[in-house]
């Protein structure tokens, strides 16, 4: 969380919502007010979220995306 735009690495991808480094709201919202329809997914490459079972991997992307799509107006 906190991070800057510089400090992201492209291969070191977090869970919606962890960095701060996406303004995801307004991003969100603007996919929402162009009427897009086609696939929005996270894309997670860390070690944290590898180690993990499937289920609970699946169950904390799944929460990160209900919390990310929440914030849709």
């Amino acid at each position: 969380a906190g991070l800057e735009i510089d400090q992201q690495l492209d291969q070191q991808r977090e869970l919606p919502m962890a960095t701060g480094v996406i303004d995801l709201a307004t991003f969100l919202n603007t996919l929402n007010q162009l009427k897009y329809d086609g696939p929005v997914r996270a894309e997670p490459f860390n070690a944290a979220l590898r180690k993990m079972p499937a289920d609970q991997a699946v169950a904390a992307t799944a929460a990160a995306m209900k919390k990310a799509v929440a914030l849709i107006q």
